[in-house]
């Protein structure tokens, strides 16, 4: 269809008029486009486990495991994939389309959580505006899961599933992660944002506690693997 957009225009008008919602995982192609940003990725160090970490090597057997060779020219088609996958999607929520937020992670390099923050990323460079990847990300899920009645939105009667930030996510959706940003303001460099508090059903989790706990697991795990070695 990248050959033929007015087919392409058709199908999106026909998902919109049947009533179909976009879920695009755009975060989980990525490495496809860029391997070695993919394998930097700076939480690894401390966020990945090395069972997910074998998992994530070339290997014939596993399911997305399939950089071999990869080249420059590989990641160049992809980029041009890329820009035309993005301008779907966009032209999929001009038409009155539901677009919603999801990350498949477990899979090329993506880690559950942090590859759905990518993906809200990847929705503003799409050209949404960062209002918009929110409701992306809350009032859209909610509607395609027939939960819009008491999901998605901070309103009296609903059920409270938020996340305290320090920070507007509006500004920088960078700052959701919780290894937070580092900020340069009037030349002094200082730490921002990160996710505070996690609130599930109205109970409040300590979202900086929660870390540590998952870097205390996986750093058992790796000296456990270090170990069998």
């Amino acid at each position: 269809y990248e050959a033929l957009p007015e087919k392409l225009q058709k199908v999106l008008q026909r998902l919109v008029e049947s009533g179909v919602a976009w879920d695009p995982t755009l975060c989980i192609y990525e490495a496809s486009r860029d391997l070695q940003r993919a394998l930097g990725q700076p939480w690894f160090k401390e966020y990945l486990h090395p069972a997910l970490e074998a998992f994530f090597s070339p290997n014939p057997e596993f399911h997305g495991s399939f950089f071999f060779g990869w080249t420059n020219t590989d990641e160049i088609f992809w980029k041009e994939n890329y820009r035309i996958w993005m301008k779907a999607v966009r032209d999929f929520a001009n038409l009155g389309g539901v677009v919603t937020t999801g990350e498949d992670a477990g899979f090329i390099y993506q880690m559950y959580g942090f590859g759905y923050l990518r993906e809200l990323e990847l929705h503003e460079e799409a050209g949404f505006h960062p209002l918009e990847v929110i409701q992306h990300a809350t009032a859209n899920g909610a509607k395609v899961l027939g939960q819009a009645h008491e999901l998605g939105r901070l309103k009296i009667g609903y059920l409270a599933d938020v996340i305290v930030v320090n920070g507007n996510p509006l500004e920088n959706l960078h700052i959701l992660f919780p290894t937070g940003i580092d900020a340069v303001l009037d030349q002094q460099r200082e730490g921002r944002g990160g996710v505070a508090w996690t609130i599930k059903d109205g109970i409040p989790y300590h979202a900086p506690t929660l870390f540590t706990e998952v870097r205390e697991l996986v750093k058992a795990a790796r000296n456990e693997a270090r170990t069998e070695e």
